[in-house]
C-alpha cells in the first residue's frame, strides 16, 4: 500500500513540475440591449430555476452565442496560425512569422535543424494533407505548410531546433473551444466574461484581443447596415405609400366630380327637407282643392247650369279666392253695379234698357266668378301634378344616395388609411434616422486583456496538484489495501 500511494504522489509531483504551464488571460465587456436598457429581464437570471423555466432569456444570450461562434474562432486561428503549435523551445513562436494563407490543411510534426550556414534542414513526420514541404529552409525564407505559410526570422538569438505540431483545423477548432470560455457574470448583470488559456502569454493575450475586436468591429458593422437597411427600406415604403395616397386622393376627386358629391350626409339631410316640404304643400293643395271643388259642387246646382249666375258669388268668399286682388276689383265693380242698378229701379222698370243692360253686366260679372273658380281649380290640379313629379324625383335621387354615400364613405376610408399609414412610416423613417444618427456604442471594454504574469499560471497549482496527488494516492493505497485483504480471505 505505501509503494503504490508513493508511486502515484511521484508521478502526480513529477507532472505537476514537469507540465507546461498554461496562462490565462481574460477581457470584461458590457453588451447593452439594442433597445437601450435592460429592464426587469435582466434580473430574472437571478430567480432561482428561472433559467430552467426559460426565464430570463434575452438577446445577451444570443451576443454570448456570437462570441463562442465558430466563426469568430476561425478569425482568430487563421490571424494567428494556431494551428502551428511550438512544441521546442518554450516560447518559441516569437522567433517565427505565421501566416495564414489559403484553407489547404496540413497535419504533423515539423522539426528544424539550423546548420553552420544559417539555414534549417527540415524534417516531417507523420505527414498528411498538403504535400510534404521543402527538406532546406534558408535563412530568411518562406516554407508552406498547406495553407500556412512560415518563416524563421533572422536573429542572432534563434534558436538552434524547433519542434512544431501542424494540426489540422478541425482539431484546433476543438484546442480553442475547449480553452476559450465565454460566460455572463452572475446576479444577471449585462458584463461578459471572455478568457483564454494557452501555454504562450502573449499568445491567449492575442487571442482574446482579436475575437474581442472582431466582435466588437462586426457587430456594429452589422448594426450600422442594418440601420442603413432598415432606412433605406423605409424611405422605399414612404414614397411607395406616397403615391397610394395620391391614388386615394385623385380617387375619391374624379368620384366626387364624376357623381357631383361634396358631402353625402348634408346632401341627404337637404333632400329630405326638400321632399318634407314639398309634401307639406302637396298636402295644402290636395286640402284647397278638395275644398274648392266642392264648393263649385255645391254652387253648379243652385246656378241651374247658368241660369242663375247670382249663385256663383259665393265663390268670391273662397278664401283662396276673396285674398285674389283681382276678385277683390271684381266684387267691387258688382257691388257698384248693384248700386247703381238699385238707383235706376227708384225710377225705372225692369224693361228699361240701361236697367236691362246693368242687370246683363253683372250677369257677365258673376259668370266671370264661374270662370275663375274653374280655372283656380284647374291650377290647383296643375300645382299638384307638378309637386308630386318633383316629389317622385327627389325621391329617385334620394334612392342613389345610400349607394354614392357608401362609395364616398369607401374612398374616403382608402385616403384615411393610406394617409394615416403613410404618417406613421414617415415618423419611423425619421426615428430611424435620428436613431442613426445618435447611435452610441452598445459594446464597451470594460476590462482589457492583459498578458499574464510568468509567475501566475492558470494551471497547474502546484499546491493544489499536490494535495490532490496525495488524495489520490491515498485513496488508491485503501483500496488497493481493501482488495488484497479481501482476496487472501477468499483464498
Amino acid at each position: 500500500m505505501l509503494v503504490v500511494a508513493v508511486l502515484i504522489f511521484s508521478a502526480v509531483a513529477a507532472w505537476t513540475f514537469t507540465a507546461a504551464p498554461r496562462y490565462l488571460s481574460a477581457a470584461l465587456l458590457r453588451i447593452d440591449n439594442r433597445s437601450g436598457g435592460g429592464g426587469m429581464l435582466d434580473q430574472l437570471q437571478s430567480i432561482p430555476g428561472a433559467s430552467l423555466a426559460g426565464l430570463g432569456k434575452d438577446e445577451l444570450e444570443t451576443e454570448i452565442g456570437v462570441l463562442h461562434s465558430r466563426h469568430l474562432a476561425d478569425a482568430a486561428i487563421d490571424s494567428f496560425s494556431l494551428a502551428v503549435r511550438v512544441r521546442e523551445p518554450k516560447n518559441g513562436r516569437r522567433f517565427l512569422e505565421l501566416a495564414t494563407v489559403g484553407e489547404l490543411e496540413a497535419g504533423g510534426r515539423l522539426t528544424l535543424d539550423r546548420s553552420a550556414d544559417g539555414s534549417y534542414s527540415v524534417s516531417a513526420e507523420k505527414w498528411k494533407g498538403a504535400p510534404t514541404p521543402q527538406p532546406v529552409l534558408a535563412r530568411g525564407d518562406t516554407i508552406r505548410l498547406g495553407g500556412l505559410r512560415l518563416r524563421v526570422i533572422p536573429d542572432s538569438a534563434v534558436p538552434d531546433r524547433f519542434v512544431l505540431d501542424i494540426l489540422p483545423r478541425y482539431r484546433i477548432r476543438a484546442h480553442v473551444d475547449k480553452r476559450m470560455e465565454v460566460r455572463r457574470q452572475d446576479g444577471g448583470s449585462r458584463l461578459v466574461l471572455v478568457s483564454f488559456e494557452d501555454e504562450d502569454r502573449q499568445l491567449a493575450a492575442a487571442v482574446v484581443r482579436k475575437v474581442v475586436t472582431q466582435f466588437m468591429r462586426e457587430t456594429q458593422q452589422n448594426e450600422q447596415n442594418d440601420a442603413a437597411s432598415q432606412v433605406s427600406e423605409l424611405r422605399q415604403q414612404v414614397e411607395t405609400q406616397k403615391g397610394r395616397v395620391r391614388e386615394a386622393e385623385e380617387a375619391l376627386r374624379a368620384y366626387q366630380q364624376s357623381a357631383q358629391v361634396l358631402a353625402p350626409e348634408e346632401q341627404a339631410n337637404q333632400q329630405v327637407k326638400r321632399v318634407a316640404l314639398l309634401s307639406a304643400q302637396v298636402d295644402a293643395l290636395t286640402i284647397e282643392r278638395r275644398a274648392l271643388a266642392k264648393m263649385i259642387d255645391l254652387v253648379r246646382p243652385r246656378a241651374q247650369g247658368g241660369r242663375e249666375p247670382g249663385a256663383y258669388r259665393q265663390m268670391a268668399t273662397f278664401p283662396s279666392l276673396i285674398a285674389n286682388k283681382g276678385i277683390q276689383d271684381l266684387l267691387n265693380s258688382l257691388i257698384t253695379l248693384e248700386n247703381k242698378r238699385a238707383e235706376f229701379t227708384v225710377r225705372r222698370t225692369e224693361d228699361n234698357d240701361e236697367v236691362r243692360g246693368l242687370n246683363q253686366r253683372i250677369a257677365d260679372l258673376e259668370r266671370q266668378l264661374q270662370r275663375i273658380s274653374d280655372q283656380y281649380l284647374e291650377g290647383l290640379d296643375q300645382q299638384l301634378s307638378t309637386a308630386s313629379q318633383q316629389i317622385r324625383a327627389i325621391a329617385d335621387t334620394t334612392r342613389i344616395l345610400p349607394e354614392q354615400q357608401m362609395q364616398y364613405i369607401r374612398l374616403v376610408r382608402d385616403r384615411t388609411i393610406a394617409s394615416e399609414t403613410y404618417l406613421l412610416l414617415l415618423k419611423q423613417l425619421k426615428q430611424s434616422e435620428i436613431a442613426d444618427a445618435i447611435r452610441l456604442q452598445r459594446i464597451r471594454i470594460v476590462d482589457a486583456p492583459q498578458v499574464a504574469s510568468a509567475d501566475d499560471p492558470e494551471y497547474p497549482k502546484p499546491l493544489v496538484q499536490l494535495v490532490l496527488g496525495a488524495l489520490i494516492a491515498a485513496a488508491a493505497a485503501v483500496g488497493l489495501g481493501l482488495f488484497l485483504e479481501l482476496w487472501s480471505d477468499r483464498r
